[in-house]
């Protein structure tokens, strides 16, 4: 069974790598290698964010296999997910995404409108957003925007 807790301060290093990871980085909307520094900056802001939710999902065995983000806006919060690379062809995502926004709504107390960005070229994330019940809206530039709202 997967579940997932909130990031806390020392997940920063590991959750750096698994952006840095090249299949990672292809996958995301900004494909650039981000420094550690940046990242630490951006990183601890994050957690301080009342706008921002990250998680990291563990498998049975408590392994850190992934992180799901929200980023709340006006009326809806984006979501974005990235498996750690060995979790990678396990059949984690969907697992890991619905443990998300569990937690999330959990956390926010109650349903809330969802938003995934994601690019076209990135087959594995639209087939793994539609399987989570979101809906494509708009395609803009090479990015889809699928939403869920329940």
């Amino acid at each position: 069974m997967v579940t997932v807790r909130a990031a806390v301060a020392d997940d920063s290093r590991m959750l750096w790598r698994w952006r840095n990871d090249e299949t990672a980085r292809e996958n995301s909307i900004s494909t650039d290698e981000v420094p550690f520094d940046a990242h630490e900056a951006w990183y601890e802001g994050s957690l301080r964010s009342p706008s921002r939710r990250i998680y990291v999902g563990l498998d049975d065995d408590l392994d850190s296999i992934g992180m799901v983000r929200f980023d709340r806006e006006h009326d809806h919060s984006v979501v974005s997910i990235n498996l750690a690379p060995q979790a990678r062809g396990r059949r984690l995502a969907l697992p890991v995404l619905r443990a998300g926004i569990d937690r999330y709504r959990d956390d926010v107390g109650g349903a809330l409108a969802l938003v995934a960005l994601i690019r076209d070229s990135n087959a594995p994330s639209l087939r793994l957003f539609t399987a989570a019940g979101f809906a494509p809206r708009d395609l803009v530039d090479g990015v889809w925007t699928y939403s869920r709202t329940d």
